[in-house]
């Protein structure tokens, strides 16, 4: 760089380098990535964090839940202080207790040893017909802002990592994940775009279940134990 004659000086780039982060440098000086504006998961690179995790039975592993249309099922692990999305259950108009087989037939076949097992604090049908299938789902701090938070300071420390061979559908909206436009000088809304985005909420519950503490619920024997 020193001998080329590029239209910048040196100088010039040594300070844009020093002034902006890894992710911002990577999209605008060397365009290796496309443009992150509006981004919630900016860190996220799927040559980086895209893996082939070699999951063994004994591994400790969390299920997060996102119902809906698509319902969005994760298996996660944790290994040396990394965390790892390993499987996922990703399907549209599904009913509790289709869910609740399709968990149990993916523990089974891959020998899953759930730790615990979270899903939005808001699907309390879901909780309570799980429960009849022998699963305690624990409703977690629904707090978006907070729980996107939890789940950035992790991705920003590389310690988000995601088996894209079983988990295909979690890669492709972490890509596309991201605020609102700016619209009149406003700023980007704090709260993402309601699209595409089931996978990226229940990793956020599993962030949230794990580091954030529960702040609502219900009352009640069954649902108690559901939680």
């Amino acid at each position: 760089m020193r001998q080329s004659r590029g239209f910048l000086p040196r100088e010039d780039v040594l300070q844009r380098f020093l002034r902006v982060d890894r992710l911002n440098w990577e999209a605008q000086s060397e365009c290796l990535r496309p443009s992150l504006e509006g981004l919630v998961h900016k860190w996220y690179d799927p040559e980086r964090h895209g893996i082939e995790f070699e999951y063994r039975p004994h591994y400790p592993v969390w299920e997060s839940i996102d119902p809906g249309s698509p319902t969005s099922v994760h298996w996660y692990v944790e290994s040396n202080s990394k965390h790892f999305a390993i499987d996922e259950i990703y399907e549209h108009d599904i009913a509790p207790s289709e869910l609740a087989i399709l968990i149990k037939e993916k523990r089974e076949k891959r020998s899953f040893q759930v730790i615990q097992t979270f899903i939005d604090p808001s699907a309390k049908p879901y909780r309570l017909e799980l429960f009849k299938y022998g699963i305690k789902a624990w409703t977690v701090n629904n707090d978006i802002s907070l729980g996107i938070g939890e789940v950035r300071k992790y991705g920003e420390d590389d310690k988000i990592y995601v088996d894209l061979r079983y988990c295909p559908w979690w890669g492709k909206e972490i890509k596309v994940y991201h605020y609102a436009d700016k619209k009149e000088g406003r700023n980007l809304s704090d709260i993402p775009v309601k699209d595409f985005d089931h996978a990226m909420d229940d990793l956020r519950y599993y962030f949230s279940g794990r580091y954030l503490t529960f702040t609502g619920g219900e009352s009640g024997t069954l649902d108690q134990h559901a939680r």
